[in-house]
């Protein structure tokens, strides 16, 4: 019998690399949406850090906490409401507010109060009672 002279590869060979850079790049492509989202999250809090650094700020100048309309203009509008999340803040009197950072489909995902610490939100509707005793930072 007579040896064949092989060149290139086979189909089975081509299959075979084909799946493994499939899978490699569902990988990459995994690791990569992870690290998107945990760079918008650090962004959120670095915001609603920013909102309470407003609000201490009116605090000492006026003293009480600003209203909605009254610390959206001390703030740039990308902190309040950016492409994927926005703030909204409560007056519980002119001591205490909470603010909640909800993803643009409404979801809320942290809250912070007037002592400053961040709390990750696991309910549909945050207060301030589960911000002040939830807080995490």
């Amino acid at each position: 019998m007579k040896k064949r002279n092989q060149r290139g590869f086979s189909l089975i060979e081509l299959i075979i690399v084909i799946v493994v850079i499939s899978i490699l790049s569902l990988i990459a492509i995994a690791r990569y949406n992870s690290t998107i989202d945990k760079t918008r999250y650090t962004t959120a809090k670095y915001n609603l850090r920013m909102l309470h650094k407003a609000q201490v700020e009116f605090f000492v100048s006026n003293g009480r906490f600003a209203e909605q309309n009254e610390i959206s203009n001390k703030l740039p509008q990308h902190v309040l409401d950016s492409d994927n999340f926005y703030i909204k803040t409560y007056l519980i009197n002119n001591n205490s507010y909470y603010a909640v950072l909800y993803k643009k489909n409404n979801e809320p995902i942290f809250c912070i109060t007037e002592s400053g610490k961040i709390s990750k939100v696991n309910n549909d509707e945050p207060d301030y009672i589960y911000c002040h005793t939830n807080s995490q930072e």
